[in-house]
């Protein structure tokens, strides 16, 4: 509740620092995970946001909007195997055109083309 009340107050460094400071106590809440990634991810910390990130996905692995962040995010950080993970499971639970265009388009940039066929 004090890390949301302070994000609205725009402390956003400090409900990061906040936040981290219950993840490092070992709060594995997904709520706390998902403010830890995205509060982590806006300061600039992307190794925090990225482990996270990793955290939450072992904990609800088939959450879509999730996935497609997941994927954005390692995109970003040019994490090719987490951005092909990501799409990977975002297309077997909730599978879209531009989706799966993405994920064809980056097995074929990457010369995967038997991934390609498969999918």
């Amino acid at each position: 509740e004090r890390v949301s009340m302070l994000e609205r107050d725009g402390e956003i460094e400090a409900a990061a620092r906040l936040s981290n400071a219950l993840y490092d106590w070992g709060d594995r809440r997904s709520p706390l995970l998902a403010r830890v990634f995205e509060l982590n991810h806006l300061v600039g910390n992307p190794q925090r946001a990225d482990k996270a990130l990793r955290d939450y996905l072992a904990g609800t692995p088939d959450n879509p909007r999730t996935l497609r962040k997941a994927a954005e995010f390692f995109e970003l950080e040019q994490d090719l195997e987490g951005t092909l993970t990501a799409l990977v499971s975002l297309v077997r639970v909730a599978p879209s055109p531009p989706a799966v265009e993405k994920l064809a388009r980056l097995y074929r940039l990457h010369g995967r083309f038997t991934d390609e066929e498969q999918l």
